[in-house]
C-alpha cells in the first residue's frame, strides 16, 4: 500500500463528520484538530497547523514542505509521527554538524522546502548543496604574523608558567579580549593566559569540600583554547560540492 493510499484509508475511517474540518481527518488524536490529513484533490495532505507538511501523490510521491518551520521542534515531532504512520520507508528529518555548521538533513540530503522523494523514497527534485565551515586563511594568517611580532608568541611560556590560579586584578583601562597583536595590550596579557590555565573544580571530601582553581591540563591545551577563541571570528561560510552525508 502507498504512501496516498494510507493517507486515503485514514481519512476514510476517521474524517470528521462536521464542524469547522469536515472532511479531514485527525492523524493520531481527535481533539488534535492542528494536526490532521485532508484531501486536496490530485494528491492527499498531512497538514500542521497553517501548512501542508506532506503532499502525497498517487504515484507514491511526496514533498515535504514546511513553510519555514522545519527546526521547530513541534513541527519536526509532527514530521516523524506522520512518516512512522503513513511512509512505507523511512524519513529522517534532523539537525547534523556537517563540515562544521549545524544543518538540516532529510535522508542524508541537505532539506529544503519542496524536496521530494519517489514511492521507494529516491530524490526527485535537485539535491541542495551543503555549507562549510572554513578558516579564513589570511586573516588566520595576519593574526599569527601580529602575535609573532607583538612577542605574544614568545612570550606564552613565561606568561604560562607565571600566570597565577588565584584572581589577578585586571588593569585600568583593559578591553574584553586584550589585543594579542598590540603591545600596548601587553600588560594584560597575563590575564588572556590566566583565563585559559585554570578551571575552578571541587576539592575535598563532601561535605567539607571547596571549590578551588586548579591548573586545567598543560600549556599546549591553554595555547589551543586562546587561539580558538582568537580566531573565532575568522571564519566563512562557503558553498560545496556535496549533496548528501554518505560524501564526506
Amino acid at each position: 500500500m502507498t504512501a496516498y493510499d494510507k493517507i486515503k484509508e485514514h481519512l476514510r475511517f476517521h474524517a470528521y463528520k462536521k464542524g469547522q474540518y469536515k472532511g479531514d481527518a485527525p492523524v493520531d488524536r481527535r481533539g488534535k484538530a492542528q494536526f490532521r490529513v485532508a484531501d486536496r484533490g490530485d494528491h492527499m495532505a498531512v497538514r500542521f497547523h497553517n501548512t501542508d507538511i506532506f503532499k502525497v501523490y498517487p504515484d507514491g510521491k511526496l514533498t515535504v514542505d514546511c513553510n519555514g518551520w522545519v527546526n521547530s521542534m513541534t513541527t519536526k515531532t509532527q514530521l516523524g509521527v506522520a512518516a512512522r504512520m503513513f511512509l512505507p520507508y523511512r524519513l529522517s528529518i534532523y539537525n547534523k554538524v556537517v563540515m562544521g555548521i549545524s544543518q538540516t538533513t532529510c535522508n542524508g540530503y541537505a532539506y529544503y522546502d519542496g524536496i521530494t522523494f519517489d514511492a521507494l523514497g529516491n530524490l526527485l527534485t535537485k539535491p541542495k548543496t551543503f555549507q562549510a565551515k572554513r578558516i579564513n586563511k589570511a586573516e588566520s594568517k595576519e593574526f599569527m604574523d601580529g602575535i609573532k611580532t607583538s612577542g605574544f608568541k614568545d612570550m606564552f611560556p613565561l606568561l604560562y608558567a607565571t600566570a597565577p590560579l588565584e584572581e589577578v586584578e585586571w588593569s585600568e583601562g583593559h578591553m574584553n579580549s586584550p589585543d594579542l597583536t598590540d603591545t600596548n595590550h601587553a600588560e594584560n596579557w597575563v590575564n588572556v593566559v590566566q583565563k585559559a590555565k585554570r578551571d575552578r573544580r571541587w576539592s575535598g571530601i563532601y561535605p567539607n569540600n571547596v571549590l578551588r582553581w586548579v591548573e586545567r591540563d598543560d600549556a599546549k591545551g591553554a595555547w589551543s583554547r586562546i587561539m580558538k577563541e582568537y580566531k573565532r571570528f575568522m571564519y566563512d561560510t562557503i558553498a560545496t560540492e556535496v549533496t548528501h552525508t554518505d560524501q564526506l
